[in-house]
């Protein structure tokens, strides 16, 4: 049972699965990219986004079948809305592919809004545009008709609304948690 936490460059995201798996022990898979991109750089943005994409999606697909709660801290949101931006034209088949299975993938979407502090880091480079990508965020998972819920405010308050909602949905009766 896949729960995906999503948004913009430093909205809280890594911090609140990390902070969920030490209270919980759910499962956690980390965002590929921060591994990846730290090797020597391909040819083109295209490829990249592709090949990181691709690895994210098998990660998922690894835990999908799981039966514990799992925390994905990127999705295939993040790729989609990342491919849109980068690359402006619409979007590859594996990308599409991974959008169309996220509908029955993820039990539920958590997207936190950019209302934290930003953090520096070289991997990041969206610090005067988290509005404006939260509001990209948002339009695709109303367009994609998946439940979600906003994470706003302060990390407790979020991490708290998230393992209230994991817990509802993942009923101890029916799903081991």
């Amino acid at each position: 049972m896949i729960f995906s936490v999503t948004g913009p460059e430093s909205s809280g995201k890594t911090t609140l699965c990390h902070s969920i798996h030490l209270t919980t022990n759910w499962l956690w898979i980390p965002e590929y990219s921060r591994n990846y991109l730290r090797r020597p750089p391909v040819s083109s943005i295209q490829e990249m986004i592709l090949r990181i994409a691709s690895a994210q999606s098998s990660l998922e697909t690894l835990q999908c079948y799981k039966e514990t709660c799992t925390l994905s801290d990127t999705d295939s949101y993040t790729f989609a809305i990342w491919w849109l931006d980068k690359v402006g034209n619409r979007l590859p088949p594996l990308l599409s592919a991974w959008l169309e299975k996220s509908k029955t993938t993820y039990q539920h979407v958590f997207l936190c809004y950019p209302d934290i502090p930003w953090e520096a880091d070289p991997l990041r480079e969206d610090e005067t545009r988290r509005t404006k990508l939260f509001q990209d965020y948002l339009d695709l998972l109303s367009a994609q008709s998946v439940p979600f819920t906003l994470l706003k405010g302060p990390h407790e308050e979020r991490k708290a609304l998230a393992i209230e909602i994991i817990e509802s949905i993942s009923s101890p009766g029916s799903f081991p948690v």
